[in-house]
């Protein structure tokens, strides 16, 4: 630094890192220090709000409000540090949750417990509206084979492994054990579709179509995985007939098709491309019914019909809008609004399942017991895979990358994981209880293991691995 009069004996100060810093706090470039003012004030108004209306849910520390918006301060606070490091964001966020709950803060009363129940849910259906956008139809005929084989095969040799694994170190029967399986057999949509769709924007696969491939068969998975526990979960604990639990899966599964394509084929023609707020009507229809079919499947024990219904009434209306020759920048806008819709809800999703994870809780036997469990199971799906994307359609390196891809785990497995437990709660049933408990330990060490090393390693391998 130096210091030095002017003709006129006017002070100045002329130092090298004065120059780079002013542009910064005066009128900054850089996006970073705008995005986290801009996050902490819309943050603040909007606890001030809410403390202002609700009062005391909204009052720190006990109210419920008041730690749900400090869990997604901190959610978005640890995902851009660990977005800065370039590792990615959705890991800081659930790192949050999981810290937020082991210190004591989060605490939640029973009724913010459906309500954050809701929005996960929620979530959910904005991540498989934004997958549906993104399918291409020409892709989707071209691999529709291969996308039913990399739908079904991994997750059911998977279920079955884990079945067999179970039943002979954690003694579980093998009904208990082929549950477990498909808690665990379902790839995460939340972390597997972002990672696709980043690849895909820097040109990482976008000739084979390894993006539409992933994103299509990842839906089918999980929408088997959802439908497979409701049967199974039937059967444990007499919910109905042998056969009525049987039939409810095909059944679930034809009525998600039938309403999604129903809807898709109204949401061509509604609204009209001509109206002034085509977009915004657009952007509403698809998401309110998309939540509606995730929230009335459930509610008529169809679980596994909503899912379906939310993506399929999206691709369809995806590719009508195209076929009508409709303007691309309008579907550019609509998928532009739900990665916004997105940023919003990826901390609440990630940080709400890292609440649900209690490792203190965690037996040590039971633990090592459940990983062994959880890395055997894990092999053999990998294996699975890679070999069904066999058939010269993709090269060696990009088989791998599909198997490398197939690992992450969070979303389905948070939603899964307690359900036996809470049933074998309600029916005081001790024995069910304790199997439910091991279920859901193993769903837990599912997401801590498979959730930050599987976004990962779909990071680097994918530029490593598939073309530009």
């Amino acid at each position: 630094m130096v210091i030095t009069l002017d003709t006129e004996h006017h002070l100045q100060i002329k130092s090298e890192w004065l120059p780079r810093i002013q542009p910064t706090l005066m009128c900054p470039d850089s996006i970073l220090l705008p995005k986290v003012l801009q996050m902490c004030l819309v943050l603040t108004l909007v606890y001030c709000t809410a403390f202002f209306l609700l009062g005391k849910t909204a009052a720190p520390p006990s109210g419920s409000l008041f730690q749900f918006i400090t869990l997604i301060a901190v959610a978005l606070t640890f995902g851009k540090a660990f977005e800065f490091v370039d590792i990615p964001p959705l890991i800081g966020m659930l790192l949050a949750g999981i810290l937020l709950k082991e210190v004591g803060f989060i605490n939640f009363g029973s009724d913010y417990k459906e309500a954050i129940l809701s929005l996960r849910k929620i979530s959910i259906t904005v991540i498989l509206i934004k997958a549906g956008l993104y399918l291409n139809p020409e892709v989707m005929k071209r691999l529709s084979w291969i996308v039913l084989r990399l739908a079904f095969a991994p997750c059911c040799v998977e279920a079955v492994t884990c079945m067999a694994v179970a039943y002979i170190i954690l003694d579980l029967p093998l009904l208990w054990g082929l549950l477990m399986g498909f808690v665990i057999g379902a790839v995460s949509p939340a972390i597997l579709v972002p990672s696709l769709l980043k690849l895909e924007k820097e040109g990482y696969g976008s000739k084979s179509g390894i993006h539409t491939l992933g994103i299509a068969a990842s839906g089918i998975d999980d929408i088997l995985a959802i439908t497979m526990f409701g049967i199974i979960l039937g059967l444990i604990f007499d919910a109905g007939t042998f056969l009525s639990d049987v039939i409810k899966g095909p059944v679930g599964v034809l009525a998600g098709v039938i309403i999604g394509v129903l809807y898709g084929l109204i949401l061509i023609y509604t609204p009209h491309k001509s109206e002034k707020n085509v977009v915004f009507y657009r952007v509403f229809l698809q998401l309110a019914g998309g939540i509606v079919c995730i929230f009335g499947s459930h509610a008529i024990g169809f679980d596994g019909a909503g899912p379906l219904a939310c993506m399929v009434s999206t691709f369809v209306a995806t590719c009508g809008w195209s076929a009508a020759g409709q303007d691309p920048a309008v579907l550019k806008s609509v998928t532009t609004t739900f990665s916004g819709i997105w940023y919003i809800f990826e901390p609440v999703l990630f940080s709400v399942i890292g609440t649900e994870i209690h490792l203190s809780r965690l037996s040590g036997r039971i633990v090592l017991q459940c990983l062994a469990v959880l890395l055997l199971a894990l092999m053999m799906r990998l294996l699975v895979a890679f070999l069904v994307t066999a058939g010269g359609v993709f090269e060696t390196r990009e088989r791998f990358f599909l198997a490398i891809a197939w690992m992450p785990k969070a979303s389905v497995q948070g939603l899964l994981g307690p359900i036996a437990l809470e049933m074998a709660t309600e029916q005081n049933d001790g024995q069910a209880a304790m199997r439910g408990n091991i279920i859901l330990t193993l769903a837990v060490l599912s997401i801590v293991v498979t959730a930050p090393v599987g976004a990962i390693a779909i990071k680097i391998a994918g530029s490593r691995l598939l073309t530009k």
